[in-house]
């Protein structure tokens, strides 16, 4: 079989040294060779890597590389789109042996974002097929059928969860309005513990949660139904679905306030803000209330002059000269919230200080918060480990502008969990064009937005200071896959995380779980009719007495925001 690679490099050599020159004398043919040899190398850096070898053979994505990042004909101005806009795609030089991350799928990931294949229409490819299409808990309830369940059934089971009842929000949308439904009082009476829900966090649920509904019937020309679910408003997820698993011992948010169900199937219909979707049966698609807050609003109002003209067109130029300008060190400055992010920090500043000059905690001064100070185990890090303990802890704190400041500054930025097994701050670290690498925790879970991020290579995931430390210096030799990498990043949240994705997302997220309950009630009729029995028979005493009547959610009238929340979450008016 003729290979079709040996075509066209017998046309480059033969065009640098013609047959005649070969017979002139020997050192031309050893000169000729050598040209040769020179040719061949650079050949074979830029097109013998994984992706070029995808295009140019027509490789069907099934065999060893997912559906996603299948290749088509190289001449296919559909499928192989113009790469010449992407920063980073210049050749990289070097070997790219031991690649932190799988470079083929990035390739991929790169290459529907900059055809806009992913970023249409307020990012629906991407929320539709990469987010919704392979969440396991929402797989398994389109996977559920039959008159033994109902959405409303699995919503009014979250609230019967041994956990803060306070922290539960009870919804539903019906005839293109959304609606809450305070908990019953005997629900209410089994609260023991004070009440932690933030009012902020519901108000601005809601308000995200009315805006895509009303979207949908307003624009969309399209009435909601029958869908039903419960949000929770705190950090950790509480849906287990396996005691014995070992990282499920480990994890924090498991100590107290987790239930564990070993069903194949959910037992609840819960959203939260994160969870794992090896470990974890809620639904992580909340979106925290600080998406698109006056923070994240100053970064974007900054980013939008460093990276895009004056027409609002993202500049490839522009971001290469900033990407230029970037301190090749690490950048993190939060508080102690988790044990990891000192320990890292200890042993970062261990391996090499000029990397660690910006990975630092602080804040340990604070009276207020005494949780905060890290002092003690900083000593003791420097102790056991050679750290510089009045590096990694400081007494001081970093307001947002300097924080911001200082994010802009840096090629390496570093995401590790909080109380909860993610952070607010992804969003900026994304919005920033740098490199992202996670801490495991927060890897191995997922917000509402970062799944694909993670299968895709857009964010690196470390475990200890020696394994970033080796990930970040391969980067630091390959500077166009890091940047190339940095754009996806950018690109994605610029995009995708604006008040417009977010909702786009949301209106997908609802759309979906109507599929399903209309889905599952056609069964349900179906099966009624052959049994002769009615949909009153099916409900047991504890469903239909969780959760009371729905109350139509009405943000408009500013003064009755506060009676609404409160309802909504408490069952009570303070």
């Amino acid at each position: 079989v003729k290979f079709p690679l040996y075509s066209s490099v017998s046309r480059v050599t033969s065009n640098l040294m013609p047959a005649r020159d070969c017979h002139r004398s020997a050192p031309a043919i050893v000169v000729g060779c050598l040209i040769s040899v020179v040719v061949l190398r650079n050949f074979s850096r830029q097109c013998l890597q994984p992706s070029s070898l995808f295009s140019v053979l027509n490789v069907d994505g099934e065999k060893g590389c997912p559906k996603e990042c299948k290749y088509a004909e190289a001449d296919d101005p559909h499928t192989s789109p113009d790469q010449s806009s992407i920063p980073g795609e210049e050749n990289a030089g070097g070997s790219l042996n031991g690649a932190p991350i799988d470079l083929t799928v990035l390739d991929a990931f790169v290459g529907r974002l900059n055809d806009d294949d992913l970023l249409r229409n307020h990012c629906e490819p991407y929320w539709e097929e990469m987010v919704l299409q392979k969440d396991p808990t929402l797989q398994a309830l389109n996977n559920m059928s039959g008159s033994h369940v109902s959405l409303s059934m699995l919503a009014d089971r979250a609230l019967r969860l041994p956990i803060h009842k306070d922290t539960l929000v009870r919804l539903s949308v019906d005839d293109g309005r959304l609606f809450c439904h305070p908990p019953s009082r005997d629900v209410v009476s089994e609260e023991l513990k004070v009440a932690s829900i933030k009012t902020t966090m519901v108000r601005v649920y809601l308000n995200r949660l009315s805006e895509a509904v009303g979207y949908v019937r307003d624009e969309l020309k399209l009435k909601l139904n029958g869908i039903h679910f419960t949000a929770h408003m705190s950090d950790c997820p509480v849906l287990w679905k396996n005691v014995d698993n070992v990282n499920v011992k480990e994890e924090r948010c498991a100590y107290g306030t987790a239930h564990f169900f070993n069903e194949s199937a959910p037992p609840a219909l819960l959203f939260s803000d994160a969870a794992s979707p090896q470990w974890n049966w809620d639904v992580p698609v909340v979106p925290y209330n600080s998406h698109n807050d006056k923070e994240e609003n100053r970064v974007r109002k900054h980013l939008s002059k460093m990276f895009y003209d004056e027409n609002g067109q993202f500049s490839a130029n522009r971001f290469e000269r900033q990407w230029r300008k970037k301190r090749s060190g690490f950048f993190f400055v939060g508080r102690k919230s988790d044990a990891a992010r000192l320990i890292v920090a200890c042993e970062v500043n261990a391996i090499d200080a000029e990397l660690s000059e910006s990975f630092y905690l602080t804040d340990a001064g604070n009276p207020i918060r005494q949780r905060n100070n890290c002092t003690s185990d900083a000593m003791k890090l420097q102790k056991s480990r050679g750290c510089s303990a009045s590096h990694i802890c400081r007494q001081e704190s970093t307001g947002p502008e300097e924080w911001q400041d200082l994010l802009f500054r840096h090629k390496y930025v570093l995401d590790f969990p909080g109380l909860g097994p993610w952070s607010i701050r992804l969003r900026h670290l994304l919005l920033n064009g740098g490199l992202v690498f996670q801490q495991r925790r927060a890897f191995e879970n997922t917000q509402f937005f970062d799944g694909p991020l993670k299968r895709y290579g857009v964010l690196i995931p470390f475990s200890e200071g020696n394994e970033l430390v080796e990930k970040v210096r391969w980067f630091q030799e390959h500077d166009e896959v890091a940047k190339k990498a940095a754009w996806a990043a950018h690109t994605f949240a610029w995009n995708c995380l604006s008040p417009e994705g977010i909702r786009q997302f949301l209106i997908h997220l609802l759309l979906r779980l109507g599929h399903i309950g209309e889905s599952w009630e056609n069964a349900a009729k179906a099966e009624r009719q052959l049994s002769g029995t009615s949909e009153s028979d099916e409900k047991t005493a504890e469903e239909q007495h969780a959760s009371t009547a729905g109350l139509h959610v009405d943000l408009t009238d500013k003064d009755g925001v506060k009676r609404v929340v409160d309802l909504c979450s408490k069952g009570h008016v303070d």
